[in-house]
């Protein structure tokens, strides 16, 4: 019996290559030549740019600002960057928190922070590792005053070898209460508690790599969550299991393969797809009748598969409920948003046709109709997120290599542009600010490959909205990763 598939990280470089390509040539990318959205006569103000900071000599990509309360000042945005460093700043002036930033030893950093309470005890945790450095990077787990506590580093193949994790890490109720998780650009996944320990039935069997993060949820009110992620699969079998070409959709146990004949063991339910699963799942009671559902989009690795740029939606028993055909790669990471204003969660996805041509859809959550598309001028490769700018709904806020546009959540014109002349391989941070208004921050690079951070502040808006149900304000929605609807977006301030 073959007891490994082969693992195929190493196939991913290309976009980690085409990524690092385009930061390193400085592409900011213009509208000129190219379709965009029609601008809207809509009711937000113009916002005020607050500060503007290089906080790197190399780009901030894939990782995108997280909100974290590290100490005294108030809120801080952290995120990590290619040259190997993990950065918090205040969210008030941009000044840096003490302690940060924090090397990683010159690995590549990729995913978005997750963050566990607030204030002093607050604990920060990043992947660390990229497609370019498949070896090197796992599980760091830091202070609020950027201090290391603990590292994990996941085996690339069944007990041997190492490798790094490129998504990022989502934080549930698993085993502990407040447990880590997320694949790795191996075959071994891990499951840590908040302290380091490595959870019973971890590491779990992945088979092949994963870049999807995790999204948690409890749907049948067991009383502790389950593993929702996608992954990639190569053909070839693995401990009298079968792979195919393409991905997955799956539901895994909170305790792995424990109890289960093989390492591969433990999982609830799996949907088979014919091309990779990249994209991050968002879930939340979002079909018919307030049924609990999970929707993701793909990948790109495998060409002329009919998998490819779609969006899918399955049950919490892995059964399809629908798909959705959009134009350009669905790698980015879905947001689930009450953009209508009618309380009903839409499926809104970025796609990607070229690094100068993307789309933004809103899908019914029920149906997965189309409700509105939009052409921007740049593609879409983190994600999108929402805020309620002043039109009782949720806009759409889309970074892109040309730049931040802003869509009305209602028909998907474009409302307005900022940050023109940066780039954004990422998702955006929404936060109250301290005078009441919503403030938003983006993270990217310059026209010289830097990393930089900008923060705005949009006046004539209510903040408390920023929380509120129907919001998807960050990263897989709140502080925890977690990807559910339902779950609130901030920590408790301890």
């Amino acid at each position: 019996m073959k007891k490994t598939v082969r693992t195929v990280a190493g196939r991913h470089r290309s976009t980690a290559a085409k990524l690092g390509a385009t930061i390193a040539a400085g592409c900011i990318l213009t509208a000129a030549g190219l379709v965009a959205a029609t601008p809207a006569q809509a009711a937000v103000s113009t916002p005020t740019l607050k500060w503007n900071i290089v906080v790197s000599s190399k780009a901030i990509a894939l990782s995108s600002p997280m909100v974290a309360t590290l100490d005294s000042s108030g809120q801080s945005a952290v995120v990590g960057s290619r040259l190997g460093y993990e950065y918090a700043v205040h969210l008030s002036d941009g000044k840096t928190v003490a302690g940060w930033p924090q090397s990683t030893g010159g690995v590549p950093v990729d995913s978005t922070a997750s963050v566990l309470g607030s204030g002093s005890s607050a604990k920060v945790f990043f992947g660390e590792g990229n497609s370019s450095s498949k070896t090197r990077g796992g599980i760091r787990a830091r202070s609020a005053n950027g201090s290391t506590l603990w590292t994990k580093t996941p085996n690339a193949l069944p007990g041997k070898g190492t490798t790094g994790v490129m998504g990022s890490l989502s934080i549930g109720n698993l085993q502990s209460g407040n447990d880590v998780v997320g694949g790795s650009m191996g075959q071994m996944q891990d499951m840590v508690t908040s302290t380091g320990t490595m959870g019973v039935g971890f590491p779990w069997f992945q088979a092949d790599s994963n870049f999807s993060t995790p999204a948690l949820a409890d749907p049948t009110n067991s009383g502790h969550d389950e593993i929702i992620e996608g992954g990639d699969s190569t053909k070839g079998n693995a401990y009298n299991t079968v792979y195919g070409n393409g991905g997955h959709i799956r539901i895994l146990s909170r305790t792995g393969n424990a109890g289960a004949s093989k390492p591969s063991g433990g999982l609830k339910c799996q949907y088979n797809t014919n091309q990779t699963v990249y994209s991050s799942p968002a879930v939340g009671h979002f079909f018919g009748g307030g049924d609990f559902g999970i929707t993701v989009g793909t990948g790109a690795y495998y060409k002329g598969v009919s998998d490819t740029g779609k969006e899918i939606a399955v049950d919490n028993n892995c059964k399809l409920r629908w798909q959705t055909k959009l134009n350009g790669i669905t790698d980015s990471s879905p947001a689930l948003a009450n953009i209508m204003g009618t309380g009903a969660l839409s499926v809104i996805q970025g796609t990607r046709l070229s690094a100068y041509n993307g789309r933004v859809y809103a899908m019914s959550g029920v149906t997965g109709h189309i409700q509105w598309a939009t052409a921007i001028p740049g593609g879409v490769y983190g994600g999108v997120t929402t805020a309620d700018l002043g039109t009782g709904y949720q806009d759409v806020i889309v970074p892109t290599p040309a730049g931040v546009y802003i869509l009305d959540g209602k028909t998907g014109k474009q409302v307005m542009r900022l940050a023109a002349g940066y780039g954004f391989q990422n998702a955006a941070l929404v936060t109250k600010e301290s005078d009441g208004h919503v403030g938003l921050t983006v993270a990217g690079y310059n026209g010289h490959g830097q990393g930089v951070m900008l923060h705005y502040d949009f006046p004539n808006t209510n903040g408390s909205t920023v929380t509120a149900a129907g919001s998807w304000p960050m990263f897989h929605h709140d502080q925890k990763l977690t990807g559910n609807a339902d779950r609130p977006v901030l920590n408790p301030i301890s």
